[in-house]
């Protein structure tokens, strides 16, 4: 800001030296032009550098308020040196009184310093008082959003599943393994972002859900539940060839598995598996088949427990876009016996290792037919 003060200064000063020779030489019709001239290349300048603009510094780090009082003080000077040429220093009550006389007009372009700075002011508190109000509503929509986000957060952190609790015994030497899973949300600070699409600290909280959000839960449940129809529906798939038909019967359990997982990790939660991944074959030998579950009962509990979870979310979200898509009040799903067979008449158990999430791939090509895929 000196620096700008300090040209404004000077350049004045250059003008003025200017002008009091033309008045010297008494070129009157130059110094007007040369007047007018000197203001419009001021002014020019003045704006190119964006000194005519105010902002919401302090009143004297703007450029604008200097000029509003060097201004009129140029003009006072500069008709001045025409009002007072021929005239001496008087301190009588004479002199003064002819020096008042002489020099209105003068003095009306120097007291004009006082209204001109008075609007660069007031406007320069319009522009204070309007980013304080942004600022208040800033922090509003920021506090808004952080006490929405710190409650959602707090009522996800809240959501467990059913505890599922089974062992599961193997191989020609019988082993034991305990299965153990109970789900919960992970990274609920993650699910809030994803649900709640629209807030921010910057637009502060919007309690609309994410459709696509909602329409990816739905499609997994969906999935879920097709494939449990089909299973449901099995024996139409019966084929002549039997080793088809028990491949069939896997993808639609590998189906499940998967949409199980996909669902598990949108609604960003953990404990949904074992520490195990059962690694199997079906008789077809058409699949390979890395699983989350032993066996249909850890498959069927597991389910129950996501849908609790699913439902228990959903009714923390709950508006009219969750009602679009889901009855909280009723089960997402039903199951009759379809998950109450033994996958022993389908698939081969080949070892059991960590958990490495659900493993779904062709041993090779089938010989009859495409099989549906998953």
């Amino acid at each position: 800001m000196l620096n700008k003060l300090v040209w404004l200064v000077l350049y004045f000063l250059v003008v003025s030296l200017f002008e009091w020779l033309l008045v010297s030489y008494e070129l009157r019709e130059l110094f007007f032009v040369a007047t007018v001239v000197f203001t419009l290349v001021f002014l020019s300048g003045a704006h190119r550098a964006g000194w005519l603009r105010l902002d919401d510094r302090d009143l004297f780090s703007q450029p604008l308020f200097l000029i509003s009082i060097l201004l009129p003080i140029y003009y006072f000077a500069a008709i001045g040196l025409w009002v007072w040429k021929g005239h001496g220093l008087d301190f009588s009550s004479n002199g003064f009184a002819n020096f008042l006389e002489i020099s209105k007009l003068p003095l009306l372009f120097l007291a004009s310093a006082i209204p001109m700075a008075a609007i660069v002011n007031n406007v320069h508190r319009t522009i204070q008082t309007e980013k304080q109000i942004r600022e208040s509503e800033k922090k509003n929509l920021s506090d808004a959003y952080y006490g929405h986000l710190k409650f959602m957060v707090d009522q996800f952190k809240t959501v467990e599943g059913f505890e599922v609790d089974l062992e599961f015994v193997y191989g020609t030497k019988p082993t034991k393994a305990l299965i153990q899973s109970k789900i919960n949300v992970r990274f609920p600070l993650e699910l809030y972002r994803r649900s709640f699409h629209l807030s921010s600290p910057e637009s502060g909280a919007d309690s609309r859900i994410s459709e696509d959000f909602l329409k990816d839960v739905r499609g997994e449940w969906d999935a879920i539940i097709k494939n449990l129809t089909r299973l449901r529906n099995k024996d139409s798939i019966r084929t002549n060839y039997p080793g088809l038909y028990v491949s069939e019967v896997v993808s639609i359990y590998a189906g499940i598995d998967l949409a199980h997982q996909r669902l598990c990790s949108l609604l960003c939660l953990n404990g949904f598996h074992s520490k195990n991944t059962f690694l199997m074959q079906d008789w077809g030998t058409v699949y390979k088949y890395g699983s989350t579950f032993c066996n249909p009962q850890h498959m069927l509990e597991s389910l129950r427990s996501l849908e609790h979870v699913t439902l228990l979310l959903l009714e923390k979200m709950y508006n009219e876009t969750v009602k679009s898509s889901f009855d909280i009040d009723k089960p997402i799903f039903t199951v009759g016996d379809e998950l109450s067979e033994s996958w022993s008449r389908f698939l081969t158990l080949i070892s059991v290792k960590d958990y490495s999430g659900v493993e779904f791939t062709t041993l090779g090509p089938t010989q009859h037919s495409t099989l549906t895929t998953v």
